[in-house]
């Protein structure tokens, strides 16, 4: 192999040295980008927006978190919306860790019946939550409504402090506003939610709702002859907690056949998701002298703001447990996949010629499509028959007697590196054996 490259021995000025220098270096930082730029990561999924609306058993009351007492967005501290201990926020945690993006709003508020969720006011204003899905307009929805409906906070407040309404318990009075058409009881139920469902499909009809049911409340009645006292199990007699534990399970049984009719009306946009566990729930109330393992609380005496509320919500267990039923459920989700990446295209590749036409053979590559920028390496460059990649293209320089003014930069793949660095730099197209005529730019290379 020559020594040298090329029939020029031209002395170099210290200034002309110097700008050799920086374009190689401008050279160097332009290899370094390109590299980057076939490696970038791959961008996100789009992110997803998902809204929690309901009564307490969505807002959180009862999973014991630090912001319990705290006012989100719009909604007063009285809603109880402890957004990450929630089902909705355990959700969003599990969903997030899966490379899914979420933007996370909680609109439901303790104590909501289902017109809360719907209704307007005299006004003819919106209400909260309705008025915060049709704001948001989420993606997802996921809720807990309609046992306020039913009177369940009013039946276990009861049962506690002056006796159980077993009547009641198994015939509910429907409580707050009803809807054109309502039935009674567990008829007017089913009503009430189906309507509720459809409006709020209305507020975001694009929105995929996933609705789920009440857990159940008790253990079976035969765990309870090691339960202290304290907690107050035994104000609750062991029929009557059957009793309760049936009229949570048709509760959810109603919510069901409701989801299933509001599916068909919104054509496929509402989704059941169970959370009971028997009934009797194995770690319901009452399971064991432990409350720490309880799906749910028990009575819980108002010794501090918001205490008492507590009383018969789930415990942060209880609202993993209807998480994870929500995370399986979403699994259904046509959840959005990232932009695909475009592909980057074959860079092709041609032998090398000409280089002997001024002997010695070879020609040093060039640090811009100019033939005096060259940094005069011995074997940076290319000899007859060497294999060469096209990274991009450039104007310059002409070379040859067709006065070829294409460049290319090439990477030299039969000599990748010459003592240490890359055998990469500008190679005029008089010395690419492409087939092409001078100045003609080879399909698929693009511009530098």
């Amino acid at each position: 192999m020559p020594k040298s490259f090329e029939a020029d021995t031209a002395p170099v000025t210290r200034g002309e040295a110097m700008r050799r220098v920086g374009a190689a270096l401008a050279l160097g930082m332009l290899l370094s980008t390109i590299g980057v730029t076939e490696q970038a990561a791959a961008a996100p999924p789009p992110t997803v927006k998902l809204m929690a609306v309901g009564d307490s058993y969505t807002a959180g009351v009862g999973g014991g978190s630090a912001d319990g007492n705290v006012a989100h967005g719009n909604y007063k501290a009285s809603c109880r919306q402890e957004a990450q201990v929630n089902y909705a926020g355990q959700t969003v945690g599990a969903l997030v860790a899966r490379n899914h993006p979420i933007d996370y709003r909680v609109a439901a508020c303790n104590g909501a019946v289902t017109s809360d969720v719907w209704s307007t006011v005299q006004s003819g204003a919106p209400n909260t939550q309705v008025k915060a899905v049709r704001d948001f307009q989420p993606d997802i929805i996921v809720m807990t409504i309609g046992g306020n409906d039913l009177g369940f906070g009013q039946i276990m407040t009861d049962c506690v402090a002056v006796g159980c309404d077993t009547t009641r318990i198994a015939n509910p009075r429907l409580v707050g506003k009803g809807v054109p058409g309502e039935r009674k009881s567990w008829d007017g139920f089913y009503d009430r939610l189906v309507y509720t469902y459809n409006q709020i499909h209305a507020a975001a009809p694009k929105a995929q709702i996933y609705v789920l049911t009440y857990p159940i409340f008790f253990s079976g009645s035969t765990q309870w002859s090691n339960v202290q006292k304290v907690t107050g199990c035994q104000r609750v007699p062991g029929f009557v907690a059957t009793k309760i534990n049936a009229s949570v399970q048709r509760a959810g049984d109603t919510i069901y056949w409701a989801t299933q009719k509001a599916n068909t009306d919104t054509g496929g946009k509402v989704h059941f998701v169970d959370w009971r566990v028997g009934p009797p729930d194995p770690n319901g109330l009452c399971s064991s002298p432990n409350s720490g393992s309880w799906n749910l609380n028990g009575i819980m005496l108002p010794a501090a703001p918001w205490s008492k509320d507590d009383s018969f919500h789930p415990t942060m267990t209880g609202y993993k447990l209807a998480s994870d039923r929500l995370v399986q459920a979403l699994a259904g989700y046509p959840w959005p996949t990232a932009p695909q990446q475009p592909q980057p295209q074959p860079q092709p590749v041609f032998t090398v010629m000409n280089t002997s036409e001024s002997p010695p053979d070879g020609v040093w590559f060039r640090n811009s499509p100019h033939t005096a920028d060259t940094s005069r390496i011995t074997g940076l460059g290319v000899y007859r028959n060497e294999r060469v990649r096209l990274r991009c293209y450039a104007w310059g320089d002409p070379v040859g007697a067709y006065a070829n003014r294409l460049w290319y930069l090439v990477d030299n793949l039969s000599r990748t590196t010459v003592s240490g660095r890359a055998n990469s730099g500008y190679l005029n197209a008089h010395y690419i054996n492409d087939g092409k005529q001078s100045n003609v730019i080879d399909a698929g290379v693009p511009a530098c």
